[in-house]
């Protein structure tokens, strides 16, 4: 049966204010998801342009992406899904794309700006959800781009995007976005008071056999040229946009955990992620910018647990996407520095670095295998 409808409507109230708080409805729908077994994104910061020339905001951001037959990567190889797993995919999917649209309806009736379009002809389906909420008498100002309306100037603002052909091949996107005003004079992220407030979880390293905590030192002087030609850097971290031109240095804390540790390694994610929450909340004034998931370093669905992820910044190295803490140092000139919390899930385990980068900072490709890396000139871990 075809179907078609859009809807687009829009309720201004002078008397009703904006709630300085995240939208419930929208909260229970992102439980709700969790629970199906989606894997919600989760980013909040205060880094953007405007932050530094004084106009002070913290931006949350809630996101996931899926499709029932869409495409799996492994090992950079692009793999079809057996459709047994698509049919399941499929369940999963329409009972998340009737709570999405409930909870759409339901907040149209809202103090909000919504737009609602379907188009379902054949075996195609287009989905594009958006609603925009605003504060007072803020003046809401829609994008519009084949079907896709966004209300980028909104205090908040939610959307849903979903795309079947009739080759059965489809993709969607649910992204929530809340901007809050931070009242706070901006200054640099202190990178030892977060690192103290860690260490008790870490604590848990010294009762695993196996697990160990190894320094960080990796230097280059402004003489020493760039080698990322030769596949000998994987990452560079720093301001300047000319690369090669300035001497760096990295230095803090690597820290492992072996694979056998799966339980203990998801418990112990947990706690650091907690913590990292907890420290980025209480100083909203430290410039930082926070990406977590509800996916764990080990899945525990099948689903989930045979898929590995690889990124071409890192050459082999199997990056576990968005668990990931950037502290920044505030201003160019004084506070030159960035500070790094990130996870890497690799065949031998899981590790995490705790790090920060001065100058330009380059990362080694071999890094997990290093003690020292001073102008290309290698000692490894024993």
């Amino acid at each position: 049966m075809n179907r078609r409808f859009a809807f687009i409507g829009l309720v201004a109230l002078a008397t009703t204010a904006f709630s300085q708080s995240i939208n419930p409805r929208l909260k229970q729908l992102e439980d709700c998801l969790q629970k199906l077994g989606y894997e919600i994104s989760y980013s909040q910061g205060n880094m953007s342009w405007m932050d530094m020339v004084g106009s002070r905001s913290i931006t949350r951001n809630w996101t996931f992406e899926f499709g029932a037959r869409g495409e799996e990567i492994t090992n950079r190889l692009v793999y079809r899904v057996p459709d047994s797993i698509v049919a399941l995919r499929r369940q999963q999917l329409a009972i998340a794309i009737d709570s999405i649209r409930a909870a759409f309806t339901d907040l149209s009736k809202e103090e909000v700006e919504t737009y609602m379009y379907e188009n379902h002809k054949d075996c195609a389906d287009t989905i594009e959800y958006s609603i925009g909420f605003f504060d007072g008498k803020k003046n809401l100002q829609p994008s519009n781009t084949n079907n896709r309306v966004f209300f980028y100037n909104a205090n908040e603002q939610v959307s849903f995007s979903y795309h079947k052909n009739c080759d059965d091949w489809d993709t969607g996107n649910y992204r929530h976005r809340y901007m809050s005003e931070n009242r706070v004079s901006i200054r640099s992220f202190d990178a030892e008071a977060f690192e103290k407030h860690i260490q008790p979880a870490l604590a848990v390293l010294k009762s695993l056999k196996g697990a160990a905590t190894y320094p960080v030192y990796w230097r280059h002087d402004k003489e020493y040229k760039d080698l990322l030609a030769s596949g000998e850097i994987s990452m560079r971290m720093g301001y300047d946009k000319a690369y090669g031109t300035r001497a760096g240095l990295v230095t803090g804390s690597h820290y492992f955990i072996p694979t056998q540790y799966k339980a203990e390694t998801n418990a112990l994610y947990r706690q650091l992620d907690s913590l990292t929450f907890d420290y980025v909340n209480r100083y909203p004034e430290q410039l930082h910018s926070y990406d977590t998931s509800s996916a764990l370093p080990y899945a525990t669905t099948p689903k989930s647990e045979h898929i590995t992820y690889t990124e071409s910044s890192f050459n082999s190295l199997q990056h576990f996407p968005s668990r990931k803490l950037l502290g920044r140092g505030y201003g160019y000139a004084i506070d030159n520095y960035d500070y790094y919390f990130n996870f890497y899930l690799m065949e031998d385990g899981l590790h995490i670095l705790s790090i920060t980068s001065t100058g330009e900072g380059w990362m080694p490709v071999e890094w997990q295998k290093l003690k020292s890396w001073i102008n290309g000139k290698k000692v490894y871990l024993k």
